[in-house]
């Protein structure tokens, strides 16, 4: 038997042509797109036991074995709407003078309830800021520290979403 390495290489290894041969051959590195191109084509079956719901599924239903399971659930969706109807039907009289009540009454009692409180509020913050500031830069004080609030919560917000060190992807 002989021996063909020499050195720990075989000859074609140790051989200059060889090596310019291969140098003006193409290079043959995948692209960016080249793994998924490969993945789309490949086959990936399911797992045993999931392959197995799916088909017993198709055979129930190409044997019309599903209506009736189908049916009862349908069935069973619109019981809570009969029961409503029932219920309205029930008690309209008592929804109407609620709604009627509601809608005289309670809306604008309620509206007037938090007008008297948002204008409460405006008068103590407008009362605070003249007592601190003089009146004709109250205005503009009130604005600029908003901005800079706003600006520190920005601010803030996307530094706690954008952490230094975090992978960036060119995606």
């Amino acid at each position: 038997m002989e021996d063909h390495f020499l050195n720990g290489s075989t000859p074609a290894e140790e051989d200059p042509a060889v090596h310019r041969a291969l140098a003006t051959l193409p290079a043959f590195a995948p692209g960016p797109v080249f793994e998924d191109r490969v993945m789309s084509r490949v086959w990936r079956p399911l797992p045993a036991r999931l392959r197995e719901l799916v088909l017993a599924w198709r055979d129930y239903v190409d044997s019309g074995r599903v209506y009736g399971p189908l049916g009862a659930l349908a069935v069973g969706a619109l019981i809570p709407l009969g029961v409503a109807i029932g219920l309205v039907a029930t008690f309209s009289t008592q929804i109407g003078s609620f709604l009627a009540w509601l809608v005289g009454v309670g809306v604008p009692f309620a509206w007037a309830m938090a007008r008297a409180d948002i204008a409460e509020v405006v008068s103590t913050v407008n009362a605070y800021i003249a007592a601190l500031f003089p009146s004709g830069t109250a205005l503009m004080v009130a604005t600029i520290g908003s901005v800079l609030v706003l600006s520190g919560c920005t601010l803030g917000l996307y530094r706690t979403m954008n952490p230094r060190g975090a992978m960036r992807h060119s995606r």
